[in-house]
C-alpha cells in the first residue's frame, strides 16, 4: 500500500500548528520570568516614577566622603543596614524641594524600627557654611551632614544630574536608583521602602 503524499497545504498546516505550540511555550516562559522578577522586585509606586532596579550582583564602588568635622567616612561603614544615598546641593532647586521629605522619611523609618538610614551627601563646595544654615532653616532633624565637595560620587556612580538617590542593601548591593526628585514621605513610597527593608528584598 503506497503512502499518500502530503500536499503543500497539509505541510503548511503542520508548520503553523508547530509554530503555535512554540509561541505558547515561549509566552509561558516569559510569564514565569516576569512573575519571578516581580516577586524579587516589588513594582515601585507612581510617586517613584523612574526608579530603576540594578542588575543582580551590582555592588557599590569604594567611595569616601566627608563628615561634618571634615573626617573621612567610607560608604562601607554603613554596611549591615539599608541606606538611601542622596546626592544633592543647596544650589539645586529640586534637591532643596525634596530635602524636607527625605528628612521626614528618615524619621518615619526610624519610628517604625526599620534598619534604614538616609545618607544625604552634599556636593556644595562651601560644605558646612552652605548646608548647616539650610538645614536649620528647613528644620532638618533626622539627617547628618555629609559632603562630597570634589564631586567624586558623580563619576563613581555615573550621575547625570542632581538629585540622584541610590538604594543600597545590607551587603553593599545596589538595589535601585532614582534620578530626579520625589515626595519621599508619601504613604505609598514609605510602604514600598518599608516592604523592601522588612522582607530583605534585593537582588540575590
Amino acid at each position: 500500500m503506497r503512502k499518500r503524499k502530503k500536499t503543500p497545504y497539509q505541510s503548511y498546516n503542520r508548520f503553523m500548528a508547530l509554530a503555535f505550540v512554540i509561541a505558547l511555550l515561549l509566552t509561558g516562559a516569559a510569564l514565569v520570568v516576569e512573575n519571578h522578577i516581580f516577586f524579587e522586585h516589588p513594582h515601585p509606586p507612581p510617586e517613584l516614577k523612574g526608579f530603576k532596579y540594578y542588575p543582580n550582583e551590582t555592588f557599590v564602588p569604594e567611595f569616601t566622603f566627608e563628615g561634618k568635622r571634615g573626617e573621612e567616612i567610607s560608604l562601607e561603614s554603613f554596611r549591615g543596614g539599608y541606606i538611601l544615598v542622596n546626592f544633592w546641593a543647596t544650589w539645586c532647586a529640586p534637591c532643596v524641594e525634596e530635602m524636607p521629605s527625605l528628612d521626614r522619611l528618615a524619621g518615619q523609618m526610624l519610628h517604625m524600627g526599620k534598619n534604614f538610614r538616609v545618607v544625604a551627601i552634599s556636593q556644595d563646595s562651601e560644605k558646612t557654611r552652605a548646608v548647616r544654615p539650610f538645614f536649620r532653616k528647613q528644620g532638618i532633624e533626622n539627617l547628618d551632614l555629609y559632603f562630597d565637595p570634589e564631586i567624586k560620587g558623580s563619576q563613581l556612580f555615573s550621575l547625570r544630574g542632581l538629585p540622584t538617590s541610590i538604594l543600597i542593601g545590607p551587603q553593599g548591593n545596589m538595589i535601585g536608583r532614582l534620578a530626579g526628585s520625589a515626595e519621599w514621605d508619601h504613604g505609598t513610597v514609605v510602604q514600598f521602602l518599608a516592604h523592601l527593608v522588612g522582607t530583605g528584598s534585593s537582588p540575590e
